[in-house]
């Protein structure tokens, strides 16, 4: 059932979008969610031992370049739907972690042009981004599996 406020939305033509849309929320899905969460996890583990391991940095740069992009847009995603679905009643938690996230995306886009438009130049902050990532996603597949757990024991 969808929220309310959306009820009229479903009678029209775009009910099959907006039935597509709200499967996609975290609160509705949490299973989908639970399993991106995992994957950024596991993705964001894997960036951090590449940048313990490779010393000459050969294939970092174009990893973390893309891990950070791929990761901070999921974020969006993710925080976008929640806020969507919450509409007026969206915390302000949620529309600072939106704001916050968005900003990251941005910066990871920029980064990322940068460094294919200017191959030579270093990027910096690569461990404290991917150390600070990873502990986002365990706690972001915390608290989803915290809601498949209360969305399975509600059946």
């Amino acid at each position: 059932m969808p929220p309310d406020g959306y009820e009229h939305l479903l009678e029209t033509q775009d009910a099959r979008r907006v039935a597509w849309i709200l499967a996609l929320v975290p609160e509705k899905n949490p299973g989908l969610w639970v399993t991106v969460n995992l994957v950024m996890l596991i993705w964001s583990g894997f960036m951090l031992v590449t940048i313990f391991f490779d010393a000459k940095r050969e294939f970092r740069e174009e990893f973390y370049l893309s891990w950070s992009f791929a990761t901070t847009a999921v974020w969006v995603a993710e925080v976008m739907l929640e806020v969507w679905y919450h509409k007026s009643a969206s915390s302000c938690r949620q529309i600072f972690e939106l704001l916050v996230a968005a900003y990251l995306t941005y910066a990871s886009a920029v980064t990322l042009w940068k460094k294919w438009t200017h191959p030579g130049k270093d990027v910096d902050e690569e461990l404290t981004d991917a150390i600070i990532s990873t502990i986002a996603y365990f706690y972001a597949s915390e608290e989803t599996l915290r809601l498949l757990w209360h969305a399975m024991s509600a059946d």
